[in-house]
């Protein structure tokens, strides 16, 4: 299958764009599950997921949106990596760290 959005076909881009603005509404969008199929967090081969599209996308805004979306599934590693991605226009990082600290799963240890 051929995807992409009418901005570019990266990965990033594609998932980012199904979940954005963040807002308290998101978190109705984001299933867990969901977000944990697609950040294929078990180790398997997962060339097309949400990690290495985050990666790949060098801590810019868009790798922003995939990390606030973690937080669903792992807000330690969402807290981790979001701060250091440069914003995307639309976005801030206050606003990100907000959405993770009120939608994302429980803080661990």
């Amino acid at each position: 299958a051929d995807y992409a959005t009418f901005f570019g076909a990266n990965p990033e881009f594609i998932y980012g764009i199904q979940m954005i603005p963040f807002t308290p509404a998101t978190r109705l969008l984001l299933a867990a599950d969901w977000v944990k199929e697609a950040w294929c967090p078990d180790g398997t081969s997962c060339s097309g997921g949400m990690k290495p599209a985050a990666e790949s996308a060098n801590k810019n805004g868009w790798a922003q949106f995939l990390y606030t979306a973690l937080s669903v599934v792992d807000r330690n590693t969402a807290l981790a990596n979001v701060g250091t991605c440069t914003p995307d226009d639309g976005n801030t990082l206050t606003n990100a760290l907000h959405w993770i600290a009120t939608s994302g799963q429980q803080l661990v240890g």
